[in-house]
This record gives C-alpha cells, sequence and structure tokens, in this order.
C-alpha cells in the first residue's frame, strides 16, 4: 500500500503521480500546493523546486 504523505490518500493504480528528483512520489494537487509554501520534499527535506 503506498500512500501520499501529504494527504495520506492511497495512490490509485494507474494514477498520474508527481515524482521529485529525489524519487519521493505525491500527489500532483498535493505536491504542488506543498513545494509553492515550502520548496522542499515532506520526506527527505531536499529542495523541491531549482530556482
Amino acid at each position: 500500500m503506498r500512500l501520499c504523505v501529504i494527504c495520506q490518500d492511497e495512490f490509485k493504480r494507474k494514477e498520474m503521480l508527481a515524482v521529485l528528483e529525489c524519487k519521493h512520489r505525491y500527489h500532483p494537487e498535493c505536491i504542488k500546493e506543498w513545494l509553492i509554501r515550502m520548496n522542499v520534499c515532506p520526506v527527505c527535506k531536499s529542495q523541491g523546486l531549482k530556482v
């Protein structure tokens, strides 16, 4: 069972996911909101978007 650590909801089969450079996966809408606010991976704290 794989969960989006942001919303704690399961990934559905064949669902489009957002994958950061650190290889952690999220729902696209969840990570978009997160990166706007924090710009780090919620799991490993590596930089989210290079600016």
